[in-house]
This record gives structure tokens, sequence and C-alpha cells, in this order.
């Protein structure tokens, strides 16, 4: 039997044969088969489209496309991009109220108080497990200072109304000296006005022959020796105080006291607001006491 003998390879541009040149060390594999890659050898030099040949150094990674290195770009990666939270207005407005209440601080009573209430309503919204705002350190200064400054206002608002107090006691207390001073006074001015009465009445017993009858001389204009004339003015009816007396000789007006005689020689003389008595026990000696307040 006979066999075609192969012939042997030839060069194309020589046209010289002989048997094709071969080397042991590298596979022997099927064209354009790549170990994990069926098809078509990919051209070199395109970044991140390389395939790794057997006994090759892997190929470098890719440049990072953003200036963090090591960062994924926001919205992609395991770090999703989160926005910033809006800063809380409670907060700001807790802070403001702090600050303003140090000009008006008789309204801190009540408007720390509102702004303690921001803060406290702020620190809510701005808590890091799922607060809604940021500024928490905004919010906890603007608690502070609302309760400094509350504390503030209260101590001046006691300081005010204690002294207020205090000058509505020095108030009453000067107003009742003056009443009591003006009782005392007034006391000595009827005292003195009782006595003056009483005088009067004594010289009215002597001139009218020693009798406190009607009928005897007006002596109101005083007396110059103590005696009246025959011919002077007489006293017709009961006697009366301004028989005795007028308003210039007194401190309180005539109408303000009244005259009793109660024996021939005895009377009462009234201070008709207050009921302060003299009681003439004898007006021929003199002799009379105070009754009442």
């Amino acid at each position: 039997m006979e066999y075609d003998t192969p012939e042997p390879n030839r060069s194309p541009d020589s046209g010289a044969t002989g048997p094709a040149p071969s080397n042991s060390s590298w596979p022997t594999q099927p064209a354009n088969q790549y170990p994990g890659n069926q098809g078509p050898r990919p051209a070199q030099g395109y970044p991140g489209n390389q395939r790794a040949y057997p006994g090759s150094p892997p190929p470098p990674p890719p440049a990072p496309a953003y200036g963090n290195a090591g960062y994924p770009p926001p919205g992609y990666g395991p770090y999703p991009y989160r926005p910033m939270k809006p800063f809380s207005g409670k907060a700001i407005a807790s802070a403001v109220i702090g600050g303003a209440m140090l000009l008006f601080f008789p309204l801190g009573i009540i408007g720390n108080i509102v702004g303690g209430i921001l803060g406290f309503s702020a620190l809510k919204d701005t808590r890091e497990d799922g607060g809604t705002h940021r500024g928490r350190g905004l919010a906890i200064g603007g608690i502070i200072g609302n309760a400094v400054v509350w504390l503030l206002s209260a101590g001046i608002v006691a300081l005010i109304v204690f002294a207020i107090s205090m000058g509505v006691k020095e108030q009453k207390r000067y107003q009742e000296q003056r009443r009591t001073d003006y009782a005392a006074d007034q006391k000595a001015d009827v005292d003195a006005d009782l006595t003056t009465i009483a005088e009067r009445l004594g010289l009215y017993y002597i001139s009218n022959d020693h009798s406190l009858k009607p009928g005897g001389p007006i002596v109101n204009d005083g007396g110059t020796g103590g005696l009246y004339t025959e011919d002077s003015p007489k006293v017709e009816g009961a006697l009366k105080i301004n028989h005795l007396v007028r308003d210039i000789d007194l401190n309180q007006t005539t109408y303000s006291y009244k005259l009793t005689i109660t024996g021939d020689t005895s009377a009462e003389i009234e201070y008709l607001s207050k009921h302060r008595i003299l009681v003439v026990d004898d007006v021929a000696t003199q002799s009379w006491h105070f009754k009442g307040p």
C-alpha cells in the first residue's frame, strides 16, 4: 500500500521547502481561543479591555474617575450620596430670642420660656438618630442662653417688686405716722379749745352773779377786765358756745362743740366729731376733767 508523502512546508516569500519551525515551550491550542474567552483576540492598547495571557502580569487598575482616590462617585457604589440636612429654624429662633431678651429683660419672663420651648423642640429635630435638621449645638446654646437670661430677668423683676413693696410699706408707714401725729395734734388742739371754752364759762359765771343761768352778758369778745357792764349784750335763752367764744378764739369752729349746762356750777363741753368731752365739775373752782377719745 502506498501513502502520499506530505509536501514539506514552503515559505511564501522564498519558496524554499523544509519543515516548519516549532517551539515546544508554547502550548498548543486552537487558533483565536484563549483561556476564559472564546472569540477573537482583543486588540491591545485599550484600558479595561485587555485579557491576561498565560504568564503575563495583570493589567494595572483603572485610574479613579474623581479626585478622591478610593471613593466611588456620588450615587454609585456602597456609599450613596446623602444630601445635607437643612438648618433648624427653631434653633436659630431660640438663640435669637435668648439674646434679644437681654435688651427687653422684663419681657424675658415670657419670651425666654418661648425660646426654651423652641430650643427643646430643635433638640428633637436635630437628634443624631433620625433627626431631620442640623444645628444641635445652636439649639443647646439657645436653651442655656434662655435659661440664664430668664434667671436674670426673674431676679431683676423680683428686685423691682421688692423695691416697690418696700416703697409701698414705707409710704403706708409714713402715712400712718402722719395720721397718728395729726390725731395727736388734733387732740391737743381740741383739748386747748375745750379749756378755752371752760375758762370763758367761768368768766360768764362771775359776770352773771356766780350763776350759769341765762341772762348774763355775752363774753365772746373775751372781756378786758373780766367784768361786763350792765349795758353789755345779754344772753337770751339757753347759754351756747357762740355766747362764750368766736371762731377766731378756737382751733376748730364753734359749731364743732356743744355746751350742756348740768347744774348751777357744772357743765359738759363736747367735741362732736370725736366725742371728746370736758366735764366741768365746779366752774367756781375751775375743777374739770376730760373723757372720751
